[in-house]
């Protein structure tokens, strides 16, 4: 029961790890090339490789944008599973289903939306 609750209180974390992770590396080849990263042009892993960062591109990918969903899907299932074993209060169970449906929809309106065209320049 331990398990789950870490798993189910940590998966709520990893919207915000993986949006945070992108704009490091953007901020960060930012720097590098002096100017605000263009989609299409400025490619992220010859920029961070310019950088000295070069494992942080493959990192990112690897641990950030490739386990998105399989970790929402997991996420989604420990919440519920967390609640169904602990059976908390209603106003309890109303924060956890509005914590987990909000966190993993910011990172979806944030991929949408793409404002900065991180996502795309990421994709390069």
């Amino acid at each position: 029961m331990r398990v789950l609750s870490l798993i189910a209180n940590t998966s709520l974390a990893y919207p915000f790890f993986a949006t945070g992770s992108l704009y490091c590396c953007w901020l960060l080849a930012g720097h590098v090339l002096g100017h605000t990263p263009i989609a299409w042009v400025d490619d992220p892993a010859i920029t961070l490789q310019t950088g000295g960062v070069t494992w942080l591109y493959f990192m990112v990918t690897w641990l950030a944008i490739l386990p998105a969903i399989p970790i929402c899907v997991i996420s989604t299932s420990c919440n519920i599973a967390y609640i169904l074993q602990r059976r908390p209060s209603a106003a309890q169970v109303g924060i956890r289903l509005v914590t987990t449906t909000a966190a993993w929809l910011f990172l979806w309106v944030w991929v949408a939306k793409d404002s900065n065209e991180i996502i795309k320049w990421w994709m390069d």
